[in-house]
């Protein structure tokens, strides 16, 4: 990170603020800049005029709480990897917003410098993989549905197969019924025929 990282502190209690922010002093090994907003409404608003490398949000503020926070803010720039800053009682809420798309969750208290740190470094290159993930599958779609073909990928992990293509024009279905047909089903009804596309 050679270039200053823009962060986002969504934080209404100045003593957890001024935490956050000699945390940063001492242990961060980046250059930064740190924008504090105490209530959900200033922040979002800040959001849409200013661009952000990173956002630190406690759950609960004035004007917000629990995990519609995140959503809020994740909402408003989905592209932004945010941390999420818990109590020990909320745990579980910052847990539940790493599920809907947070990047990492901080419990306050149990949080040093060195964690920050690597926390924040962490999510912003783990969304930075995520989005060239995602251009790299909308390219791959593109172009296998230039092909003219059927296509298909199988993920071990998973289990799964995953088609890519021309599914509608080959087997008359579109991609979502046949992602979730059984391909030995779609083989047997097809055997005697040929596919037909749908109108």
């Amino acid at each position: 990170m050679e270039k200053k990282v823009k962060i986002l502190l969504f934080e209404d209690n100045p003593g957890d603020a001024n935490l956050i922010e000699e945390m940063l002093e001492e242990f961060a090994d980046f250059p930064y800049e740190l924008k504090n907003v105490e209530t959900l409404k200033e922040g979002l608003e800040f959001l849409k005029e200013h661009q952000f490398d990173v956002i630190l949000s406690d759950l609960r503020l004035p004007d917000s709480d629990g995990t519609e926070t995140f959503l809020d803010i994740h909402a408003t720039n989905s592209r932004v990897p945010i941390i999420i800053l818990t109590g020990i009682s909320d745990e579980n809420t910052g847990i539940d917003a790493v599920k809907k798309g947070a990047q990492d969750y901080l419990v306050k208290g149990q949080v040093d410098g060195r964690l920050l740190n690597r926390s924040i470094r962490y999510s912003i290159e783990r969304k930075r993989a995520e989005e060239e993930l995602q251009e790299s599958e909308e390219r791959y779609r593109i172009i296998t549905e230039q092909t003219g073909q059927l296509i298909y990928d199988f993920n071990i992990k998973e289990n799964r197969v995953r088609w890519a293509g021309a599914i509608e024009e080959i087997t008359g279905y579109t991609a979502e019924e046949f992602d979730s047909m059984e391909l030995s089903s779609w083989i047997e009804k097809n055997s005697s025929r040929r596919p037909q596309t749908r109108t």
